[in-house]
């Protein structure tokens, strides 16, 4: 059982390691959209998608150890870590606890950060639709007179708030 407990640290360390490197890469993620830098943005987003796939496959590791901690401790299915804690060897409960602890200020950290660049993506679309619209239209300025007649104008009346 003792085993279980070091197999579960590690397996949680490792989903630490992977949260520090998702936040770096949700900041690159950031910089790029509001730098408007296609390169980075896919760089950072290819990042965030192979990280994705690591913090699933540790995440499915560490749900099999908890479930055979379960077992071994006959306890409920779907016992937390903190559940866990009084259980563990006593040179590992302060290890897990700081784990829990840093893995849940990074999750929020992290949560907070993808929220933001959420709403900049959406900002982004919103910029680019308005582009093609200007494009669809093409410029044309349609303004109707007092005598009901369309008077057509080449002049552009196309504005665009560039700022995301």
């Amino acid at each position: 059982m003792e085993s279980l407990f070091f197999e579960l640290t590690q397996i949680l360390a490792r989903q630490g390691e992977i949260l520090k490197e998702q936040l770096k890469a949700s900041q690159e993620q950031n910089e790029a959209l509001l730098r408007l830098d296609n390169e980075k943005l896919d760089a950072a987003v290819k990042r965030l998608e192979e990280l994705s796939g690591q913090m699933t496959e540790l995440d499915q590791k560490r749900e099999a150890v908890q479930r055979q901690l379960e077992q071994a401790l006959n306890m409920k299915p779907g016992a937390t870590i903190m559940q866990l804690l009084p259980k563990a060897p006593f040179e590992l409960i302060f290890k897990l606890k700081d784990l829990s602890k840093t893995m849940k200020a990074d999750l929020q950290q992290l949560s907070g950060l993808n929220e933001i660049n959420n709403i900049l993506t959406r900002r982004v679309l919103q910029v680019n639709e308005a582009l093609l619209e200007i494009f669809k239209s093409g410029g044309d300025k349609k303004t109707y007179q007092h005598s009901g007649e369309v008077k057509h104008s080449h002049r552009s009346t196309a504005v665009l708030d560039k700022t995301v």
